[in-house]
Order: C-alpha cells, then structure tokens, then sequence
C-alpha cells in the first residue's frame, strides 16, 4: 500500500499482518491527514513462479474497502486492471483510481499517468484533487518511447564481476520464495530444489580446466626448459670454439 500526505513512519507490526494490523496502519495514516491506496492488487492475487494457488489469506477489494483505503491503483505498468477499475467505478464515492503508482526503477518505460486538473503544480492542489476522488489516467500500453537518462557509477563496475559470479552460483539451485511482502519476507513458503547433476558436471567442467592449465603449463615449462638447455648448449659451444681458436 502506498500511504500518501503523511511525514512519519508507520511501522508495520510483524511480516504477515492481520486484517486487524491494517486496520490499524489505515486509521494512523487518516489520523495524520493521509490517504491509503493500494497498489497492484491483480499482481498481489496472482500465482507466483510454482506456486499453484493464489494467497488464501490476501484481502479482498471488499475487504480492503471495508478496512478503509481511499483507493487503488487500476493501471501498474502495461497493465490495465479491469475489474479493479469496474470496483473503483461502482464504489466512486468511497474510492480513488490512480495510475502508475508503483515504480521500482527509472530503467523501465512509463505506461500510466495520474491525470489531476489541480489548481496547482503542489501537494495542497494535487492532494485535495485525489481526497475529492477527480482523477483520470493516460495510458499508453507500449511504454514511452524515452527512459531517463542516469549514469553507471564505477562502484556497479567494480562489484560487477563478483555479482555475476555469485549469480552463477545460484544457477545450481532453484529457489521459489513466493509472493515478496515488500518487508524483508515472502508470503508463501520458500521452496529450494538444488539440481544436482548440474552441480556434479559444475564439478567435472572445473577438473577439465585444472587439467587443461596443468597441461598447458607442462608444455610450458617443457619448452622453457629445454630452450634454457638449448641456450646453455649454444653458449657452452661457442666457448668450447673460441678456447680452441685461442689456442
């Protein structure tokens, strides 16, 4: 959920809240002067990877209004909730739609905007826009054509190569964590599953290449070693000669 219009913290009290837990968060965030809308509830419903079955347990749309949200975001990247947006529409009087709320990362196009006809470029305007309900949304499914220009910094080129490795590491196992709770924790439990024959030719494919250096490096020294004898030789002939002229 994002919590909007507030300037303190709310802490969420364990990993898996109740219905009660949220309760709890929503009545704070109005009591601040807030408003609570929920993000990405047609994800936040949807199977995930192995798991076979939606969240038992995640609040309905009926429910999260019954527990008190001002509104829900009906468009979340090339996404276009229907039905979110049809519960939006046929409780307009309790619900605010928005667009675009949830944003990870600035590497990705933009999909959605929030359109508001606020008085001003402000956050008294905007919010009094969104706590009347007056909003519409621009929706483009194939994404904007221009990303935000950001630079790399040198610190994502020094730790590159360790990330990649490590990530290679992780390809001997498979690991299903669920749905992310967006606290540090999953909401389904964790499945590992480590393949062990990749694991086990990850192992031979290691010994090769110990064996291929070792052999290399044989050669290596062979040639080193006989054209050091090689050289010895030459020199020690040319001496020999030159004793004898001398003589």
């Amino acid at each position: 959920m994002n919590l909007l219009n507030i300037e303190e913290n709310i802490k969420v009290v364990k990993d898996f809240p109740t219905d009660e837990d949220l309760k709890n968060v929503i009545d704070k965030t109005h009591a601040l002067g807030g408003l609570v809308i929920v993000n990405h509830i047609w994800w936040s419903n949807a199977t995930n990877q192995s798991h076979r079955t939606v969240l038992t347990d995640h609040p309905s749309r009926e429910k999260l209004l019954e527990l008190g949200v001002d509104g829900f975001e009906v468009i979340n990247s090339n996404v276009f909730d229907l039905p979110t947006y049809q519960f939006v529409l046929e409780n307009k009087d309790k619900l605010v739609g928005v667009s675009g709320s949830d944003i990870h990362s600035p590497d990705v196009p933009s999909y959605a905007w929030t359109i508001l006809n606020a008085a001003g470029f402000n956050r008294s305007a905007i919010m009094d826009q969104l706590k009347a309900k007056k909003t519409s949304y621009l929706f483009d499914p194939t994404g904007s054509p221009y990303l935000p220009e950001f630079s790399i910094s040198s610190r994502y080129y020094k730790l590159s190569m360790l990330n990649d490795i490590v990530q290679l590491l992780y390809s001997f196992r498979y690991y299903d964590h669920g749905t992310y709770s967006f606290r540090g924790s999953f909401c389904q439990p964790s499945i590992t599953q480590v393949y062990a024959q990749m694991v086990g030719w990850g192992i031979f494919y290691l010994i090769l290449v110990f064996l291929f250096f070792e052999v290399f490096r044989g050669i290596a020294y062979g040639l080193w070693y006989l054209s050091r004898n090689l050289v010895a030789r030459l020199k020690s002939a040319r001496k020999r000669r030159n004793t004898n002229h001398i003589q």
